[in-house]
């Protein structure tokens, strides 16, 4: 169920886009400020180790092939800038 919700809330920006509403409404707003929320919470390390530790997590730490995904993703934002 997390997950899910999770899932929904880093979407949301790009369902609303597609879908053609406006950003610029009121409650549109209010619902992207709250999903944009929940990711950033999500993101936190704290959070993602009370996910490891209670077993909602399928990535590792110490993970070879996440770490070389980490490496590629910072070598395409620093060659992105140039």
């Amino acid at each position: 169920m997390i997950q899910v919700v999770v899932a929904v809330a880093a979407g949301l920006p790009l369902l609303v886009d597609a879908a053609g509403i406006p950003s610029t409404a009121a409650r549109v707003g209010i619902v992207l400020a709250g999903a944009s929320g929940v990711t950033r919470v999500m993101a936190l390390p704290m959070v993602q180790g009370l996910l490891r530790h209670a077993g909602l997590t399928t990535d590792e730490p110490n993970d070879p092939l996440r770490s070389r995904m980490l490496r590629c993703a910072r070598w395409c934002a620093v060659t992105a800038r140039r």
